[in-house]
């Protein structure tokens, strides 16, 4: 046993508690913009995954640009990785901004990236059950 295996240990449980506590805040922002949304338009379905996926990936991005940012003070890191980060950092941000502008490419766009075929599927009926939704 080394002296740095309680170190490691502590790290990944703060880094348990955060993933825990980002997630948890994710599913309360969405429930609170779903009951928004249902306050001005009664007839629509359930939103929550629209705004928890949305959320999720504005996360992603928002966590790409800060590091992005903060690796141009540290000498190690070269150049082109730092801008590279910082680009793709913006553009999910970006993306994300059309997706809540409920843009039907910027939904698809955003399914395509997360490279996983059961969220093309998922997202394929979502939308298709709730087509008058996006623009």
């Amino acid at each position: 046993m080394t002296d740095q295996q309680p170190a490691s240990l502590l790290s990944t449980l703060i880094m348990f508690f955060v993933i825990i506590i980002v997630v948890g805040f994710n599913i309360y922002l969405a429930f609170r913009f779903d009951k928004k949304h249902q306050a001005t338009n009664p007839e629509s379905k359930p939103m929550k995954w629209f705004f928890y996926y949305g959320l999720t990936w504005g996360w992603l991005g928002a966590i790409c640009v800060a590091v992005a940012i903060s690796s141009f003070f540290i000498p190690i890191n070269p150049f082109e990785t730092n801008l590279f980060g910082l680009l793709i950092g913006g553009a999910i941000l970006l993306l994300c901004w059309q997706y809540y502008l409920r843009r039907k490419w910027a939904f698809f766009l955003l399914s395509a990236i997360s490279f996983n075929p059961f969220i093309w599927i998922a997202h394929y009926f979502y939308y298709r059950n709730r087509k008058p939704f996006f623009k």
